[in-house]
C-alpha cells in the first residue's frame, strides 16, 4: 500500500490529455475528496493509443498497442487506528509478431503477425489497529486476477489470493517483535494452439507460512541484532525454515556497518514445472 493517504493526495478534480505521432491519444481524469469525516477517496480513469513503430525499411512493426484502466482507494481512520481499500480494471489490446515452431515448414520458427487482448482486475485491503500504547494488529488481504495471453498460449489466466495478519509488539529492554501467519493460493487455467503450452492445463497451489522476529536494540541505538525464523509449505517444495540472523553497528549518524546471515527458499514458478 502507498504511505500516504487519499486525503494527501489532493481534492477535486484533474484532466490531462495529449495526442501525437506515436502516441496517437492519451489522458486520464482524476478525482478525490471526502465522503464523511475521516474517510476520503480517490481515483481514476485513464487510457492510451498508440501506433506500431517502424522497421528499418518503413514497414509496420506489428506492435500497435492501446489500453484503458480504472480504479480508486478508500482511506479511513478509526478511534484506534485505520483502513484502506484499493482496486484497479485494466484492460489492453496488443499486436506483437512472434517466432512460433510450424509444423509446414518442418518446426521452425516463423514470424507471425498476433492480436492479443488482455485484461487484470485486483484489490486489495489493509486493516490496523492499536490494542496497546505498545502494540498493534495488522491484516491483509488481496485478489489478483490477471488474464494474459501469449504467443502458443490462447489462453492464460491466473487468480491469485493472499492472506497476512501480524503482530507488532514494542517490549521492554529495547525488543520489537513481530509475528504472522500467511496463505496464499494460485489457480491457473491455460489452453494451447498446440506449439507450446502448461501440463496440466489447469493448477491449483497453495504456500502458508508463518514468521516471528525480534530486534533488539542495544547501546542506546548504536547496536541492532534481529533474530527471525520463517516457516514455509510450498507447493512444490514441501516444508522450508528460513532462519536469519542480522547485526547493524551505527557509531554515529554518518555511519554505519551491517551483516547478515540468512537462508532463504525460492518458490519456482508454473513455467519451470509445467512449461
Amino acid at each position: 500500500f502507498p504511505t500516504r493517504r487519499s486525503s494527501d493526495l489532493g481534492k477535486g478534480l484533474s484532466v490531462t490529455a495529449g495526442a501525437g505521432t506515436a502516441e496517437r491519444a492519451f489522458g486520464q481524469v482524476r478525482f478525490g475528496g471526502e465522503i464523511v469525516d475521516g474517510t476520503s477517496y480517490r481515483g481514476y480513469l485513464s487510457a492510451l493509443d498508440r501506433s506500431a513503430l517502424q522497421t528499418p525499411n518503413g514497414g509496420n512493426g506489428g506492435d500497435a498497442w492501446s489500453a484503458e484502466q480504472g480504479g480508486f482507494r478508500l482511506d479511513g481512520t478509526t478511534k484506534n487506528g485505520g483502513w484502506q481499500l484499493e482496486a484497479d480494471v485494466y484492460r489492453n489490446r496488443r499486436s506483437e509478431v512472434g517466432l512460433l515452431p510450424t509444423a509446414s515448414a518442418g518446426f521452425a520458427e516463423v514470424p507471425t503477425n498476433l492480436e492479443f487482448t488482455g485484461e487484470s482486475t485486483d484489490a486489495a485491503f489493509e486493516w490496523h489497529h492499536r490494542l496497546t500504547d505498545a502494540s498493534d494488529l495488522q491484516v491483509n488481504a488481496h485478489f489478483d486476477f490477471t488474464s494474459r495471453p501469449e504467443p502458443g498460449v490462447t489462453k492464460l489466466d491466473t487468480r491469485t489470493g493472499d492472506f497476512e495478519i501480524k503482530y507488532h509488539l514494542a517490549a521492554p529492554h529495547g525488543h520489537d517483535i513481530s509475528v504472522g501467519l500467511s496463505d496464499r493460493v494460485i489457480s491457473v487455467s491455460s489452453a494451447s494452439d498446440g506449439s507450446i503450452g502448461l501440463n496440466p492445463a489447469q493448477v491449483r497451489f497453495q504456500n502458508s507460512s508463518g514468521f516471528a522476529q525480534d530486534e533488539i536494540h542495544l547501546a542506546q541505538d548504536h547496536l541492532l541484532l534481529t533474530f527471525g525464523l520463517k516457516i514455509e509449505h510450498d507447493f512444490f517444495t514441501g516444508w522450508a525454515p528460513q532462519p536469519t540472523v542480522r547485526a547493524l553497528w551505527a557509531p554515529d549518524k554518518r555511519h554505519s556497518a551491517w551483516a547478515a546471515v540468512s537462508r532463504a527458499m525460492r518458490t519456482p514458478t508454473i513455467y519451470e514445472r509445467y512449461l
